[in-house]
Formats: C-alpha cells, sequence, structure tokens
C-alpha cells in the first residue's frame, strides 16, 4: 500500500496539531494531511474512511471509545496508530478493527515535534513492509520499538514514579508554603536542575499529567505504600536502617549505574558553572556529535550563527553540515578532526565580547581565527499565537540576546522575569513547549517562521546591534592575507603599570588596537589574561613582539 494521506483525529490541539504542522511542511506536495476536531468540517469518519494512515491523538480517557465508534468504518488497506501515553488499552481496541496496527507513544510534551525526539513504535499488527514505510515517515525521528505490555510497564517507572514524586513534592511544598523565589539563591547545581525539572512538569497542560498519573495507578500506589513504611523510620531517627535501605537501593540499581550517573552529572554541573580560563581543555560533553563534518555552526538552525554562516566560503563549499548546542563542542570537534571548521559568535557591538570563545581561543593555541565577518543582528520579541504584550511574565533567551534587548524589556515588559537559555532556538523551542501566552523568548524573525510563533514586538535590540562571527580550525598559522591580528597577553606578576607599558608599546609601533578585554585568571598569569584585536597581520605582529 501507498500512504499518500494522513490523517490525524484529534490533530486541531497538543501534539496532534503538532504533527499536523511538521506533516504538511514535510511533506507538501507530496502527501495530503487531514485533520479532525470538535469544530472542524472533517469528521472522524471522513477521515478513516479516505486516509491511508489514520492517528488518534485524542485525550487518554476518551482514546478506546473513540477509536471503537470508528471500527466499522475501517478497511484492511490501512494503518492505525495512536499517539497515546499507554498502550494496552487502545491496542486493544485497535485489534477490532480491519486495519494494520502500531501504537506511538511521542516521548516529548505536546509541542511543535523536533526532530530527534524519541517515539516509542510498538507494532502489533503489521507487515513489514508497511512498518518499514512508517518507520520512513517518522524518519526524523528516534524509533524505539518494544511491545505494548513493555511499554506501559516500562511507563510505569519512566512517567507513573517520575511524575508523582514531582506532583507530590510540588503539594508538600504548597503546604510549607515556601516561594522558590526566596530560595533560589540556595540552589547547588544539582538543587536547581531538580527544581527545573519540577517546574517543567507544572508548566505543562494539567488534564494530561492528571490523566497520565491515574492511567499509572499501579506505580503511584507502590510509590505511597513505600512511603508509609519508610515514615515510621524518618520519625523514629533510625539513620541506620535508612542507611541500609540506601544500600540496598544502589545494589539494586547498579554500582556502575550509580557511579557513571554521578560523573555524568557532574559533567553536566561543570558546564554550566562560569568557565574560567585555564590551560586544560574543558570537560567533554556526551552530546557531542561524532561523525566527521566539514563544518561545525554554534546554536540550531535559524539561529543568528546559522544565518551568518552564510556569509563564509567554509559554509557554501561544505557538503557535511553539523549544528552543536555549546561553543566548546565547536573547539573539541574542531580539535579532534571531527570538523574540518567552525563557525561561532567572537563579540557583539552592545553585549561584547563572547568570552566563552576567548576562553576556548586561550586553551587551545592550536585553533586559529582564519576569517570573520560582522551583520547586523536583529532581534525580536516572539511568543505563541495570540500572546500579548502587555501580558507576558517570562522571557527566555541567551544572554547575549538578552543584553542586546534589555531595554526594551525593562520599557515594555517591567514586570517580566528574564531567563537564560544556552540559545535563542533553545528558548523559542521552550515557548512552544510550554504553550503559554505569558511566555515569550527573544529570537530572528526567520526562528519565528519556521516554528509558527508570533512576532510580539519587532527590532528590540537597540540601534547599530552588530555581531561579529569568526571561522576557526586547526592551523598553524591564519592565512597569510589576514590584515587582522587577535592575541592574548598577559604579565608574570601583578605590578603597577604592566598594562600602561603594553599599551605603550603597541602605540609606539603605530598599532591600532580594535578591541581590549580583561579576563580574571590565576597566579600563574599574573592575575588576567588581555585580550586584543589589532590591525595588522599576524606575520608583522610576530615579528615586533620581543624575543
Amino acid at each position: 500500500m501507498k500512504i499518500q494521506k494522513i490523517g490525524i483525529i484529534g490533530g486541531t490541539n497538543g501534539i496532534g496539531a503538532s504533527f499536523a504542522n511538521f506533516f504538511e511542511k514535510k511533506f507538501t506536495g507530496k502527501k495530503e494531511i487531514l485533520v479532525s476536531g470538535r469544530k472542524t468540517e472533517i469528521t472522524n469518519k471522513f477521515i478513516v474512511q479516505n486516509c491511508d494512515l489514520v492517528i488518534f491523538s485524542v485525550p487518554i480517557s476518551a482514546t478506546e471509545s473513540i477509536i471503537s465508534e470508528m471500527t466499522e468504518f475501517s478497511k484492511k488497506n490501512q494503518i492505525w496508530a495512536d499517539f497515546t501515553s499507554v498502550k494496552k488499552k487502545p491496542i486493544s481496541a485497535m485489534i477490532a478493527s480491519r486495519a494494520e496496527i502500531c501504537g506511538m507513544h511521542p516521548m516529548f510534551s505536546p509541542s511543535r515535534p523536533v526532530p530527534g525526539g524519541k517515539i516509542i513504535f510498538t507494532p502489533t499488527r503489521i507487515t513489514p513492509e508497511n512498518l518499514k514505510k512508517l518507520r520512513e515517515i517518522f524518519r526524523d525521528f528516534e524509533i524505539v520499538e518494544t511491545t505494548p505490555e513493555i511499554h506501559d510497564r516500562a511507563m510505569q517507572v519512566v512517567q507513573g514514579i517520575s511524575h508523582f514524586s514531582d506532583f507530590i513534592a510540588g503539594v508538600a511544598i504548597q503546604h510549607l508554603d515556601v516561594a522558590t523565589a526566596d530560595i533560589a539563591e540556595f540552589f547547588s547545581p544539582p538543587y536547581r536542575i531538580k527544581f527545573q525539572i519540577l517546574g517543567r512538569m507544572f508548566a505543562q497542560n494539567p488534564d494530561l499529567y492528571a490523566q497520565i498519573l491515574v492511567e499509572n495507578a499501579v506505580a503511584t500506589e507502590k510509590f505511597t505504600e513505600i512511603a508509609t513504611e519508610i515514615l515510621p523510620l524518618i520519625r523514629s531517627k533510625n539513620t541506620e536502617e535508612i542507611a541500609k535501605k540506601f544500600r540496598e537501593i544502589r545494589d539494586f540499581l547498579g554500582e556502575n549505574f550509580c557511579k557513571n550517573a554521578l560523573e555524568s552529572t557532574n559533567k553536566i554541573f561543570a558546564q554550566n558553572k562560569k568557565h574560567e580560563p585555564k590551560k586544560c581543555s574543558p570537560i567533554s560533553s556526551k552530546f557531542i556529535k561524532t561523525d566527521p563534518v566539514d563544518l561545525a555552526i554554534f546554536g540550531e538552525k535559524f539561529s543568528h550563527t546559522d544565518a551568518a554562516s552564510f556569509h563564509f566560503p567554509a559554509r557554501k563549499k561544505a557538503k557535511k553540515i553539523a549544528h552543536f548546542s555549546r561553543i566548546f563542542e565547536i573547539f573539541d570537534a574542531v580539535l579532534a578532526g571531527r570538523a574540518t571548521a567552525g563557525i561561532i559568535p567572537y563579540e557583539n557591538s552592545r553585549a561584547g565580547s563572547v568570552f566563552e570563545t576567548l576562553d576556548e581561543l586561550f586553551d587551545h593555541p592550536e585553533i586559529k581565527i582564519v576569517a570573520a565577518h560582522e551583520t547586523e543582528i536583529s532581534q525580536n520579541l516572539i511568543g505563541i499565537p495570540g500572546a500579548k504584550l502587555n501580558e507576558i511574565e517570562r522571557i527566555f533567551s541567551h544572554p547575549q540576546a538578552i543584553s542586546q534587548s534589555k531595554k526594551f524589556c525593562r520599557e515594555h515588559c517591567k514586570n517580566a522575569i528574564v531567563i537564560s537559555e544556552k540559545s535563542t532556538v533553545v528558548a523559542a523551542n521552550k515557548i512552544c513547549e510550554l504553550e503559554q501566552k505569558n511566555c515569550a523568548a527573544i529570537g530572528s524573525r526567520e526562528l519565528a517562521k519556521n516554528l509558527k510563533l508570533e512576532i510580539l514586538a519587532k527590532n528590540i535590540s537597540e540601534p547599530g546591534n552588530r555581531t561579529r562571527f569568526v571561522e576557526i580550525r586547526r592551523v598553524q598559522a591564519p592565512p597569510p592575507d589576514t590584515q587582522n591580528t587577535s592575541a592574548v597577553f598577559w604579565f608574570p606578576g601583578d605590578r603597577s603599570g604592566n598594562l600602561v607599558s603594553a599599551l605603550n608599546f603597541f602605540a609606539d609601533r603605530k598599532i591600532n588596537l580594535t578591541k581590549i578585554d580583561s579576563r580574571r585568571a590565576g597566579s600563574e598569569f599574573g592575575g588576567y589574561l588581555f585580550f586584543i584585536d589589532a590591525t595588522i597581520s599576524p606575520v608583522k605582529f610576530t615579528e615586533i613582539l620581543p624575543k
């Protein structure tokens, strides 16, 4: 069979609407996408009678009944699937149809699907040929195949215990009457992440999470039962028995699992900590891509760096491109030979230098800047359709974008909390996930257009907002025709007059410094590092340096 028509029952809201938008964009002119909802002219019956692939994307509580209502209209030459977070019940309902069956569970929130997200398949009654076609339709996602029974057992832990423990924690915090704003300054990195995960759940659809908790009652009841058993040990201050339980759990989870979890999270916390100049390489990240590429670009597609990369010949020549979410990952990839070149932000006319870039250049002297391009940056306040500027309470974006737009935010969103994210694209995706009209992100027009977000305010960055981007490579020296040099210097000790003597050295030789930044460093570097840009070729610059 050919899958030419895809129908989503319940495709006007939540995850169904997200995939409808995704499919319409992906299969424009190739496949027909139909959706039905409470207010659409297209009915559920019409979709079942006319579509090759039928996806049920309705509330968990209504899934079985809606599937049963459509059973009599099913056909042999079609595939039925569902987007429910439980699998045995909807699969049992679909078995009564004439269609081939493959249950699905998108493991991400009801937002616009992000390629690379995980989808669990539970193929139940489907030919290998049609399963292959189904996998091809969802090829942009990570697919995991299992049985409905194994899926539901796993979800008792993955979703049931996880969401229930967060839910009970939230209720307890409410009863203790402790505002997170009052304790935020006491968070260490592990606790900050714990509370962010807690807050993430409560920022989403309460009806959906209520249904997930109900469907995973086995896990929630066991959780409550165990909590009731442990509570007397705490009341009696029986630390010996509690410690014994602790060791038993560690043995059950596996010592290697616990040790690896500790090491992995330590790396994540280290990456979030402010990077200080040092000689050794930064801690590697498990998220670094391993496939060799011609060009590594900081940020996701439609970020400002991605747009600026088209001004570099390296982008035009590159056959294989990868986007990295952290600047140090770009350096690691170039250093290891996994990327021939990298494009990263270097300096903004308003927010100043990108210090992570400077730090990485200092840590990796074998990597050089080989090209640069400066471009105008237009930041925009973006939100979900229907959001209003005067109702915005939270603004997400990269620190640089926030700094470039702080004047606008202070004047027009005085009461909004500004929250830093690792990129403008991550911030915009968060707006999609939250689907709340009181939340907004700062980013480019292309980003808003791609995610189908609404521009609430245009050009909110201050006039003259320009950013210089650079291309880096692992080379012995920059190209000989380069007429600009970036360098770093420091002093063997902290003495008065050090900086003046260095500046006089450049002035006496009529070397024009176009930038100078200082960074705290260890005592071995005299307390500070000084980064400069100068209008002189690297060769001549090297020649004039004291021997």
